[in-house]
């Protein structure tokens, strides 16, 4: 409970005192005056059964009752004393203050002032109307009440509290403080002087003055219970949480049911951790507040906040949203309401203004840490990452200790998929922070997917087993540590995480899905098959339907899989995946109208549903439809809630279709929408190095170095950039540090053209052999090594090392191409042959393999055949020069060297280099 419930407090304590006793009327009457109000009801129980009707017992019973707060029982006896002629000018104040406490202003205002009264009582009285004219929010006749209360007798110190009460109503702080400084030197040991001072001071942020005050007053009476509840709130901001709940207790043994002091006791139990204590705390809170009358909470601002706060917690969005935000009228500076405000709005979907409550407050409050947290939230709700990141960065600069800032802008990150960038921070800042053991295994949760998003696979791992050390219990994780035991190739451990994971949740769907993979790709399909239809059992799961129909698929079971789909659609109308699946199907049995069909279908079901738009160009592109696959294309950005993604993706396909100028503007469009989606700029910068334009792709690298951390990136395009530009050193200089950064392909590559096009031979060995050692499996360097060793002129090197390959990777066309090509340079022809025919029977459609099969015919003297094939790959491929040259020595030798000359000049004039081009240049002058 912070500022905003103090003020709220104050008001409700003006006319309230929650209070406390041998067998005379004066007896009776020091113990009220020492405030020992049990001890004094007593002895005046006593004297009023000698005496029934002695009116001055029944006149401070009253009184007793009053300090106790018990105003509906005093106003009894008050009706009863003035009924047996109790003198109306001792009753008049204490009828004013019974009102008061009942909120009856107007019958305070009715109260006619005796004409002859001292001048005392006048003021006295004028104090009270200045009091209940406060109440109906009559600011401006309250003050002129104080004011003429003042004028009659200049040392009124309650009217100079009501004064002070009334400008700390405005909000007036400054003035609130003047006047209750003036009531203090007139009243120092003022009960409700001190309680009103020390709220004013709070209010003021001088919490240790505020203290020393309420301290004053329950040095004054140890029990008034007022001052307990006023140091049990400045002791909970202070996170002294028992010594709150000690004061707490004392008031709740005497009014078990108050409101504001059960609240307090929530909260502090809640605190310390004492879980049973709070949730009967809570319970008891939520009854008391359920029990109130509405009229009563509407008239309460105080209550009104607790009745928020209480609803919140029962998730009861609505109800909190309407009882906070008429708390909010009432005291509208009140940070901690409008916090708890804020969050009631974004969980109704209010994220708008949600954040013009924040942005506001914000304005007044720059360095509150909930606040810069909330407003990123909204920004993330709201689809502006961008925004988010800066105010979560915000958050962690203005408390770098903070685990919950770190938590939260890395899990941001998470979310705009900068996993680098997520890794790095909680790297940097755990040995900053330190995290409760909850608040670890979250970070741990975050580090382990940043790598395994990275494919830092082993990082990942040591990061998985320290997460199954702190949570053993925990089902995900032993997910995630078997995800890196298989990525790693550890089978065999990979599958006693996905065990223990689904013995510690039997619904731990991802688990199961990932051990039946296991099973099924070891060729133990059924058990694969068995483990999901056991899942299934435990219920339907449109996910695990998917699964075991792609399954079904593999095994060429399409009725089965056609099957499960249509249940994962029924259990999931909007899984898209599963209509992909569908039509999928469909396209593989050359039925791509009921394809395009089912998925119409569907549009007009989900027509918002951009997912469903996007599968729908999929369908078109694939069936050669471009018009509708721009349209739907489009269509999916219409309805997309991250339009840079899918406008990023309506740019590759005008790209692809050639319009480039569309596609430009789109990706800009893209950048404008998400400025921190990287790909967008990445394709934007692309296209401008693809048109050497190096003034706009030197702007967009720049800009994109301003929202991205990965310098590793940013060097690469620049090396990109420079390599257009025929800029070799700039561009090789930028290659390394991108690489140095972090070893990255693009780079790699990016080096080897350059080294290749410098014949640079030694230095591509080298960056390839470093990089093979720690990506062995990486095929493409792999082939890039051995035609390294045939660019050198190492025929036999290069045969020997492509032979090794094929032995290793025995379906890997590629190889097996070039395994026939270095064959063929060391006079192997019937290997050769061998390796020829085994990579065209893998892929006959692919130009370069049916290139080598058509060569290696030639050299064996089989003319024709060479022909065919080379006819068929010029069709295929009719700018490969190679291929060109390829078919004019094949005619030659059919005799038809007219044909061939002209494959002849085309080779040799066209701009693409190949191996044989000078010899290529040689013979056309011959001719």
């Amino acid at each position: 409970m912070k500022l905003g419930l103090l003020h709220s407090v104050l008001f409700f304590l003006s006319f309230t005192a929650v209070a406390n006793n041998n067998s005379t009327y004066e007896d009776a009457l020091n113990s009220y005056n020492a405030s020992d109000y049990d001890a004094s009801m007593i002895h005046l129980k006593n004297a009023l059964k000698a005496q029934p009707e002695h009116l001055p017992s029944i006149v401070l019973f009253a009184e007793n009752l009053l300090a106790k707060g018990e105003s509906e029982q005093a106003e009894i006896l008050l009706i009863d004393a003035k009924h047996q002629g109790a003198d109306e000018t001792r009753l008049l104040p204490l009828f004013a203050k019974t009102y008061l406490m009942q909120r009856r202003y107007d019958e305070v205002l009715e109260l006619i002032t005796p004409y002859n009264a001292n001048s005392r009582y006048k003021s006295e009285m004028l104090t009270f109307n200045g009091l209940a004219l406060l109440g109906k929010k009559e600011y401006a006749e309250s003050s002129e009440a104080f004011e003429q209360a003042l004028k009659i007798s200049p040392v009124n110190s309650n009217a100079m509290l009501g004064y002070a009460t009334l400008e700390l109503e405005r909000n007036n702080i400054n003035a609130a403080k003047s006047w209750i400084n003036k009531a203090l030197s007139l009243a120092p040991e003022g009960k409700q002087v001190l309680i009103t001072a020390a709220i004013i001071y709070k209010k003021n942020n001088d919490v240790t003055q505020a203290f020393n005050l309420i301290q004053r007053l329950l040095a004054l009476e140890e029990n008034n219970y007022n001052g307990l509840l006023i140091r049990s709130v400045l002791l909970t901001d202070q996170g002294k949480y028992q010594e709150a709940l000690d004061d707490i207790n004392k008031i709740i043994e005497v009014i078990p049911n108050e409101p504001v002091t059960n609240y307090i006791k929530s909260l502090s139990s809640l605190s310390l951790g004492d879980e049973k204590s709070y949730t009967v705390a809570n319970e008891h809170l939520k009854n008391i507040i359920n029990g109130l009358p509405e009229e009563l909470i509407e008239q309460q601002p105080i209550y009104l906040f607790i009745d928020g706060v209480v609803n919140f917690r029962q998730n009861l969005m609505e109800k909190a949203d309407d009882s906070l935000s008429k708390y909010n009228k009432k005291q509208p500076k009140d940070i901690t309401a409008i916090k708890l405000l804020a969050r009631t709005k974004l969980a109704l979907g209010s994220y708008g203004t949600a954040q013009k409550l924040l942005r506001k407050v914000h304005l007044d409050n720059p360095n509150d840490i909930e606040i810069l947290s909330l407003l990123a939230r909204s920004y993330i709700l709201l689809g502006n990452n961008v925004r988010a990141e800066h105010y979560f960065t915000e958050a962690l600069r203005f408390s770098p200790n903070n685990t919950d800032s770190t938590l939260d802008l890395a899990k941001l990150l998470i979310l705009q998929q900068k996993f680098y960038q997520a890794s790095e921070l909680i790297r940097k800042q755990w040995l900053e922070i330190q995290p409760s053991p909850q608040q670890e295994i979250e970070l741990l949760f975050i580090l382990t997917k940043s790598y395994k998003e990275l494919r830092q696979y082993k990082a990942g791992l040591i990061q998985a087993k320290k997460l199954i050390e702190l949570a053993p219990e925990n089902s995900s994780a032993h997910e995630i540590l078997g995800t890196f035991y298989g990525v790693t190739g550890d089978l065999v451990n990979a599958k006693k995480s996905y065990q223990q994971a689904i013995s510690l949740n039997q619904n731990n769907f991802t688990a199961v899905t990932l051990l039946a993979r296991i099973y099924f790709n070891n060729n133990e399909q059924e058990q694969a098959i068995d483990l999901i239809k056991e899942q299934l059992e435990l219920g339907d799961n449109s996910a695990l339907f998917i699964e075991l129909a792609e399954m079904y698929q593999v095994q060429k079971m399409n009725e089965q899989a056609m099957q499960l789909y249509e249940k994962a659609l029924i259990h999931n109308p909007s899984s898209v995946l599963a209509l992909t699946r569908l039509t999928q199907i469909h396209l593989a049995n050359n039925n791509s109208k009921k394809a395009i069909a089912l998925v119409q279908a569907y549009l007009e079901k989900y027509n918002e549903n951009s997912d469903i738009h996007h599968l729908a160009a999929q369908l078109y592109i694939k069936t050669g439809q471009q018009k509708e696959a721009l349209y739907e294309m489009s269509q999916a950005v219409t309805y997309a809630n991250q339009k840079g993604e899918r406008l990023y993706l309506l740019a590759q396909l005008q790209l692809s279709y050639g319009d480039r100028n569309a596609a430009v503007i789109n990706l800009q469009r893209a950048i404008s929408w998400q400025n921190s989606y990287v790909p967008a700029y990445v394709l934007l910068i692309t296209i401008y190095n693809e048109n050497k334009d190096q003034a706009l792709s030197e702007s967009y690298i720049d800009k994109l170095a301003n929202i991205s951390d990965d310098n590793s990136l940013i060097n690469r395009l620049r090396g990109d950039m420079y390599w257009v530009l025929n800029d070799l050193d700039s561009a090789t200089k930028s290659f390394k540090s991108s690489h140095k950064q972090q070893a990255n392909k693009q780079a790699l590559i990016g080096l080897y053209r350059i080294y290749r096009r410098q014949q640079n031979f030694d230095n591509i060995s080298t960056l390839l052999d470093e990089w093979l050692v720690n990506n062995p499996d990486d095929q493409m360097a792999v082939v890039l090594l051995g035609e390294n060793y045939r660019d050198k002129g190492e025929k036999a090197k290069a045969a020997k090392y492509y032979q090794q390959l094929v032995t290793q990777y025995p379906t890997n066309a590629i190889l097996l191409n070039n395994a026939a090509l270095t064959s063929l340079a060391i006079g192997e022809l019937d290997k050769a042959n061998g390796y020829a025919e085994t990579a065209y029977e893998i892929a006959k459609t692919n130009v370069h393999i049916i290139d080598t099969k058509a060569w290696l015919a030639f050299h064996n003297e089989q003319y024709k055949q060479a022909l065919d094939l080379l006819r068929q790959a010029n069709t295929l491929d009719y700018e490969d020069a190679e291929i060109k040259y390829h078919l004019a020595l094949t005619l030659d030798k059919l005799g038809k060297r007219a044909e061939a000359k002209i494959y002849l000049e085309n080779a040799v004039n066209s701009k693409q280099p190949f191996r044989d081009k000078e010899l290529a240049r040689t013979l056309l002058a011959t001719w």
